[in-house]
């Protein structure tokens, strides 16, 4: 028989030699009739550079419902599915065509289809020659006549074919208008641009009031956009807040901003979620990222801020480039506390900090100081100096020698002797007097007990690195517990690992589930991935992110950012999980470089449904799964 190794694509059918490892020879002799038929079965090209995909790729007419975030019906004859982050495409058979989409919901019906009530996308291309182009969480309802939406970011635009009107969502609100609205290049915006008295409601993270006389907005949650009547112009915000006086005032390309630009001469650039407070007379303030700067006219003094604080005294303060900065520079010996994030009280003599980013430094007068360091908060205390209860960051370095750099958003509670640090929301680490080391660690939360330290409850990272050879390196948000014997962790919120030393199990874990068997169990430079290496015929259900059963004897995994991977070597089967469910069945069946994605290899007509964010059936071609 001849064979030909196709892509998805039927235009671009290829003929290529089979690989010896691809092809499966049966010999079966027929003893009645006294010849052998021999069957050669090639498996098909996997599905390679899909992130967070939910491909539904049915056999003959599979078909796939009700994916909130996902949604993918790849016909049999020519849909292609290619490198798209997080989309939910439906390519029907006959004209439909979608590429370079992030994030997007797609629903390319045959003829007339319409897809309806999804939460974060919800795309209904009408049949005729609608074509959509990288949109990134996009939410595009584009009607048949004269709609048209282009590069908008996380939008959700309704675009009514008459005067139609979009109420009460959760990221993105809409409405333009029938008549000239049009939006362009805004990012995560809740735009409501009403033809004549337009209202918007109930935004969580965009709240956009755009009164038709003299428009204010109160009490916004993330943006709050109050453009008045008379001149005011906004363009390319990025969960903005943005407060433009009514006579001159003017903001462009800020990020995330909070910006009261006074009626006078004030003038804001290029700030990222900045809450600039330029007083009228001098005050200016450039290039500050996430910055909360209340430059007082004579001697102010700003306390009790939850992200930002700066008290930039009236002698000699300056601040510049700082991103995500809480600088409290007082006149003399000024004191910031009881901030959430960020707390810095740089002493009056020599303290300086500079491009730090989410930095909470504390340099004492005497030597500390603290350089490059993203996203902590350091108390470097002149003597036994002493952090507790910060919901970030927290950070106590010891006078002895205590030394912590390129660390990110990391907390790391070098105690003098035998330091503990508990109840961290974020971060806690503790590292121990003996040799405790922690370096080049993302968002870890490495607690190295000096003898057989045991870390519970905590809501991000939770690591237990036993005494006796416990070592971690470069996890990305990983929970690793290595327990020494029998270590278990429990009730952790994100991530939370249970390598057992015999058979572990771990079930019901929201993001991360990682069950490392003791026998050939290895995982390698996974980024939130929940690995379960079940050793003989382990079985995860109902996970809320990432669930992997890898199972068999050598199976392996790379390389896999957010991926879950349920590879049963028989006939297992994975249902009902909530962002990944990756069934890959058979023998040989391999994924590479998949980022969040989910796929389900079905062999013969696997159907997946009800699945939150990816759904992936990808139908082999002829051996059942029961």
């Amino acid at each position: 028989m001849a064979y030909y190794s196709m892509s998805c694509y039927p235009r671009e059918l290829k003929k290529r030699p089979l690989n010896q490892e691809e092809i499966y020879i049966s010999n079966v002799r027929l003893e009645e009739s006294g010849f052998i038929l021999s069957t050669n079965v090639i498996t098909p090209d996997p599905v390679k550079s899909l992130l967070n995909l939910s491909v539904a790729v049915s056999m003959v007419a599979g078909e796939v419902k009700s994916l909130l975030n996902l949604f993918i019906a790849v016909s049999m004859v020519a849909g292609e599915v290619k490198s798209l982050l997080n989309l939910c495409i439906a390519v029907s058979m006959v004209a439909g065509e979608v590429k370079s989409l992030l994030n997007l919901c797609i629903a390319v019906s045959m003829v007339a289809g319409e897809v309806n009530s999804l939460l974060n996308l919800c795309i209904a291309v009408l049949t005729i020659a609608w074509e959509v182009k990288s949109l990134l969480n996009l939410c595009i309802a584009v009607s048949m006549v004269a709609g048209e939406v282009k590069s908008l970011l996380n939008l959700c635009i309704a675009v009514s074919m008459v005067a139609g009107e979009v109420k009460s969502l959760l990221n993105l609100c809409i409405a333009v208008s029938m008549v000239a609205g049009e939006v362009k290049s805004l990012l995560n915006l809740c735009i409501a641009v009403s033809m004549v008295a337009g209202e918007v409601k109930s935004l969580l993270n965009l709240c956009i009031a755009v009164s038709m006389v003299a428009g204010e907005v109160k009490s916004l949650l993330n943006l709050c956009i109050a453009v008045s009547m008379v001149a005011g112009e906004v363009k390319s915000l990025l969960n903005l807040c943005i407060a433009v006086s009514m006579v001159a005032g003017e903001v462009k390309s800020l990020l995330n901003l909070c910006i009261a630009v006074s009626m006078v001469a004030g003038e804001v650039k290029s700030l990222l979620n900045l809450c600039i407070a330029v007083s009228m007379v001098a005050g200016e303030v450039k290039s500050l990222l996430n910055l909360c700067i209340a430059v007082s006219m004579v001697a102010g003094e700003v306390k009790s801020l939850l992200n930002l604080c700066i008290a930039v005294s009236m002698v000699a303060g300056e601040v510049k480039s700082l991103l995500n900065l809480c600088i409290a520079v007082s006149m003399v010996a000024g004191e910031v506390k009881s901030l959430l994030n960020l707390c810095i009280a740089v002493s009056m003599v020599a303290g300086e900090v500079k491009s730090l980013l989410n930095l909470c430094i504390a340099v004492s007068m005497v030597a500390g100081e603290v350089k490059s360091l993203l996203n902590l908060c350091i108390a470097v205390s002149m003597v036994a100096g002493e952090v507790k209860s910060l919901l970030n960051l927290c950070i106590a370095v010891s006078m002895v020698a205590g030394e912590v750099k390129s660390l990110l958003n990391l907390c790391i509670a070098v105690s003098m002797v035998a330091g503990e640090v508990k109840s961290l929301l974020n971060l806690c680490i503790a590292v121990s007097m003996v040799a405790g080391e922690v370096k080049s660690l993302l968002n870890l939360c490495i607690a190295v007990s000096m003898v057989a330290g045991e870390v519970k409850s905590l809501l991000n990272l939770c690591i237990a690195v036993s005494m006796v050879a416990g070592e971690v390196k470069s996890l990305l948000n990983l929970c690793i517990a290595v327990s020494m014997v029998a270590g278990e962790v429990k009730s952790l919120l994100n991530l939370c690992i249970a390598v057992s030393m015999v058979a572990g199990e771990v079930k019901s874990l929201l993001n991360l589930c990682i069950a490392v068997s003791m026998v050939a169990g290895e995982v390698k430079s996974l980024l939130n991935l929940c690995i379960a290496v079940l050793m003989v015929a382990e079985e995860v259900k109902s996970l809320l992110n990432l669930c992997i059963a890898v199972l068999m004897i050598a199976w392996e995994v790379y390389s896999l950012l957010n991926l879950c991977i349920a590879v049963l070597m028989v006939a297992e089967e994975v249902k009902s999980l909530l962002n990944l469910c990756i069934a890959v069945l058979m023998i040989a069946w391999e994924v590479y470089s998949l980022l969040n994605l989910c796929i389900a290899v079905l062999m013969v007509a696997g159907e997946v449904k009800s699945l939150l964010n990816l759904c992936i059936a990808v139908s082999m071609i002829a051996c059942p799964v029961k």
